[in-house]
């Protein structure tokens, strides 16, 4: 599984947005947290998330422009985030 995270640049309560992909899940993830470590939003479950979901997901919390490019590259195509 790989996992990462960016600071969420919007003036919110909402401080981190993790995301990655669940290899053996085949499925994408994402989980928002507080500025305390605390998850807010957990989006990812054990739904099956596309990785058109998670591209949805980067711009609904603002964070598109801080993520890596490789990685929604790869999320548009949905290929394994490694």
């Amino acid at each position: 599984m790989s996992r990462y995270e960016v600071q969420i640049p919007l003036d919110t309560n909402e401080d981190t947005f993790a995301y990655g992909y669940d290899r053996p899940m085949q499925t994408y993830f994402w989980q928002v947290f507080d500025d305390e470590g605390e998850p807010l939003v957990d989006e990812g479950g054990l739904q099956s998330r596309t990785g058109g979901q998670l591209l949805v997901a980067m711009d609904k919390y603002g964070v598109t422009d801080v993520v890596n490019p490789h990685h929604r590259q790869l999320a548009g195509l949905d290929l394994p985030i490694e």
